[in-house]
């Protein structure tokens, strides 16, 4: 049922969002991974998933991050809104 589904995870670096990512992407779902931290970076090649750096208070990096799964996926099916705050 989660093949060729996309999630978006924000705050998906550390704690309960990279759990989400981890469990997601272990079903197939794909994945775009979001966080201001760095570490994003280093979880995206880990669980092969678009890996964005951003603020989710920036507009501008919301829309970077829906524009490039779109290109990278087509679609949005599931959107986890963690936060590190």
């Amino acid at each position: 049922m989660t093949k060729n589904k996309t999630a978006i995870v924000t705050a998906a670096s550390k704690g309960l969002g990279a759990a989400c990512s981890r469990v997601l992407a272990a079903k197939g779902v794909n994945l775009a991974i979001f966080s201001r931290s760095e570490d994003i970076n280093s979880l995206g090649k880990e669980l092969g998933a678009l890996a964005v750096q951003g603020d989710v208070t920036q507009p501008a990096d919301l829309k970077i991050l829906v524009n490039q799964t779109m290109e990278k996926y087509g679609r949005v099916d599931v959107v986890i809104n963690n936060t590190g705050h």
